[in-house]
């Protein structure tokens, strides 16, 4: 995701207001109209979709300078996602009609909110595969691969690594911890991730990518 610049966070430093969200608190919830374009400017959040069940699937885990609430610009559309902070986050919220002169005045904005509503709709096809036509193996190997095809600081991904833990790397593919240990395990033995504590370290890319032409049961 594209990350905002500084002319881009003055801008909104001009016509927002700064929001400070406590660790695990709610930014807006699934089905809420939301106005607001956020930008994150510490912390991090994570976007997740509530099924009829109560059971939770992450969608994605936005980072620093980057951008979240496109629906605002659906008009009243309804969040697909709710909103949570996964550490202490401190936003600036912007209404649309608020950036719309800046907008007007900045290419590299326009083209920073075209990137938001480009990128959350290729991770979402992205994950919908994953969620429903992949089997384990490749959706950990898909995810990974994803994740960390460049660096990333403001999400702690650096040098291939993906800082969660088995069980956070379970909530984001709809898997349970056990299940993605072992998985993980066999990469590891197959030398295509190096594991530690809270850090999955890609390692044979070109390993990883085999698996996505594998079936496994």
């Amino acid at each position: 995701m594209i990350q905002a610049s500084e002319k881009m966070i003055r801008y909104f430093e001009k016509v927002g207001d700064i929001r400070h969200i406590a660790k695990n608190e709610i930014v807006y919830m699934q089905g809420e109209e939301s106005p607001h374009i956020y930008l994150i400017a510490k912390g991090r959040v994570r976007m997740f979709y509530i099924g009829k069940d109560g059971k939770e699937i992450t969608y994605q885990i936005v980072g620093e300078r980057q951008l979240i609430g496109e629906s605002a610009f659906l008009g009243h559309a309804a969040s697909p996602t709710t909103i949570c902070a996964v550490n202490d986050v401190t936003l600036i919220a912007c209404k649309v009609k608020q950036l719309k002169p800046y907008m007007q005045e900045s290419r590299e904005l326009n083209e920073a909110i075209l990137t938001l509503l480009t990128d959350n709709y290729e991770f979402l096809c992205a994950q919908v595969r994953r969620l429903t036509v992949y089997d384990r193996f490749q959706r950990v190997a898909s995810y990974l691969l994803d994740q960390t095809e460049e660096d990333k600081p403001e999400m702690g991904i650096v040098n291939s690594t993906l800082p969660y833990t088995h069980e956070e790397l379970g909530v984001c593919l709809n898997l349970n911890r056990v299940t993605v240990t072992n998985v993980l395990q066999q990469f590891k033995e197959q030398g295509m991730v190096k594991l530690g504590r809270k850090k999955i370290q890609v390692i044979d890319r070109e390993k990883l990518k085999g698996v996505m032409g594998e079936v496994h049961i």
